[in-house]
């Protein structure tokens, strides 16, 4: 508790630590829920580097109501401060609102290099669960890259624990994966976290395609989707496989056996 308190008056001294909470949700980092008599926050203690750049978009996602507000981050000891959102994680989500809130966060202006999805199967590659799907995975790969792309600020990694319903809205939350990306890979992660069927499929590319004056080929975007679909449960299932997170990864791969896509 003492550290705790000390990373929280880094940020906030002239406020006093009510309570302290651990939030064991966390996969990649540490989270503590702190109360104030001023208010409630989120206290992160990242694992990993800082994500700099995805916290000062943050920041201005923020500004949209889209995200949680940044307060503040400690270099010194790896952590940040945020607005702690009440509510609950979105069992179920309203299209239009989830496809209006996509549209604002994919239309953020960001100069952030384009993800390499390529690349980021490469630490996964030594994995016997990999070899399983390797051909498929390349052939994927392939096809997604003589696709037309569709680049935009992506959240990449709209698990449904990032996806809060704080009873008027949709916020995104934990965007240290946030970069520009082709914004079919946030479409396929909301399809696959949701599983949705074929109609709800056509439902949400419909709506996307209106509300954000995408030009693609109806039946073209939905074989894109099903591309996508593949890849973002194949990553997911390969990194929950990495880091011995099991029961995640069985859900991820009941998934991934349902992902089809053709291949021309």
């Amino acid at each position: 508790m003492e550290n705790i308190s000390d990373f929280f008056y880094h940020f906030k001294p002239n406020e006093k630590i009510l309570k302290s909470s651990f939030l064991p949700a966390g996969l990649s980092n540490i989270n503590y829920h702190i109360i104030t008599e001023q208010q409630h926050y989120l206290l992160k203690c990242y694992r990993n580097a800082l994500p700099i750049p995805q916290l000062q978009a943050q920041t201005q996602l923020a500004n949209k109501n889209i995200a949680p507000k940044v307060y503040g981050v400690n270099k010194d000891n790896n952590t940040a401060l945020f607005d702690y959102i009440p509510g609950e994680i979105a069992s179920s989500i309203s299209l239009c609102v989830i496809v209006e809130t996509l549209g604002q966060l994919h239309q953020f202006p960001s100069n952030s290099v384009c993800m390499d999805l390529d690349v980021h199967f490469s630490p996964y590659k030594n994995l016997i669960e990999y070899k399983v799907f390797e051909h498929k995975v390349n052939l994927a790969l392939s096809l997604m890259s003589e696709l037309p792309k569709s680049l935009g600020f992506c959240h990449n990694d709209l698990i449904k624990s990032n996806i809060i319903n704080d009873g008027n809205r949709f916020i995104l939350i934990d965007f240290e994966y946030a970069q520009t990306n082709d914004i079919f890979f946030d479409l396929a992660a909301i399809a696959s976290s949701y599983q949705f069927d074929e109609q709800q499929k056509s439902q949400l590319l419909n709506l996307y395609r209106k509300q954000s004056n995408l030009i693609i080929d109806e039946k073209l975007a939905q074989n894109k989707l099903s591309i996508f679909i593949f890849i973002y449960n194949a990553l997911c299932y390969f990194w929950y496989v990495e880091r011995g997170f099991d029961e995640a990864a069985i859900l991820a791969l009941s998934q991934l056996n349902k992902c089809d896509f053709k291949s021309k």
